[in-house]
């Protein structure tokens, strides 16, 4: 059980299953409707990126994920591979299709989203300047949130969704970027680096911005306003306890990984103990 608990943390079937959560949060959120084809999309998608990168990015990573990486490397790089056709095919299916045009922004960040362009085909911008601050969540927001509710609402109400979203995962990937200090190049501008030990009291001007967007993304759907200003806190708390435990890599990579799917978690048993909405 420990060690298929360390391959669904290590291979990122939990950052795959994160970001379908999060996806289908923001559509029950919105009263979109939840596409299956694009939720195996993003799930697949997701799995073979991240996959790929630290496979990129092996002589970087931590020695406990580099070391069971090093001794499966053909395995997950065959497994990537097959996720990313299954993905590409669901996407092809998927009625997003239609907004390709959208799909292009994102991908393009993502492509250079890495630090060794002498091992890839194109330049690598993730040490320059604030590009990974920036980047990550605005690669989540527009796959998990933007271009979903685009294909359902008209651009305004869009890019309210949009901004919550980016919100949402910049805080999220605070704890991340506070874990990763030793690790990334001091040209690497995230958050903790910048402001160093006042990195709470940095982000809590943009959790008040997320708390205050959230009831007006949401404003007919009360129940979803409750369980997304209960992940702002979630996010939030996770920054302050990231500062005590930046050294624990399963507190980042599974308890504040998963807060997406936690958050889906409740909203499924509320809905299994049969109670009507607020």
């Amino acid at each position: 059980m420990k060690s298929l608990f360390r391959w669904y943390v290590y291979t990122h079937v939990h950052t795959a299953l994160a970001a379908v959560a999060l996806y289908a949060l923001y559509m029950w959120g919105i009263s979109a409707p939840f596409d299956r084809r694009y939720a195996l999309f993003l799930g697949a998608s997701t799995f073979a990126y991240y996959n790929f990168l630290h496979l990129l990015h092996l002589p970087d990573l931590r020695p406990c994920v580099q070391q069971r990486l090093r001794r499966r490397a053909g395995w997950v790089g065959v497994s990537a591979w097959v996720a990313a056709l299954v993905g590409l095919t669901a996407w092809w299916r998927s009625p997003y299709r239609s907004l390709w045009y959208a799909f292009v922004f994102p991908a393009v960040l993502a492509l250079l989203y890495h630090n060794r362009p002498a091992r890839a085909l194109w330049p690598g911008l993730r040490p320059k300047g604030v590009f990974k601050v920036l980047s990550v969540p605005l690669v989540w927001a527009a796959l998990a949130a933007g271009i979903p509710a685009l294909a359902t609402m008209d651009l305004p109400r869009a890019a309210f969704v949009f901004v919550h979203a980016f919100l949402f995962v910049l805080l999220w990937t605070v704890p991340f970027d506070m874990r990763d200090l030793a690790l990334d190049k001091e040209s690497m501008l995230t958050l903790p680096r910048i402001f160093k030990e006042k990195i709470f009291l940095a982000v809590v001007p943009l959790w008040l911005v997320y708390a205050l967007l959230t009831p007006m993304v949401f404003r007919h759907h009360k129940e979803a306003i409750l369980l997304f200003e209960i992940g702002g806190l979630l996010l939030l708390g996770a920054v302050a306890a990231a500062s005590r435990c930046n050294r624990r890599y399963f507190f980042t990579a599974f308890w504040v990984e998963g807060i997406p799917i936690w958050l889906w978690a409740a909203y499924f048993l509320w809905k299994a103990a049969g109670r009507p909405d607020l």
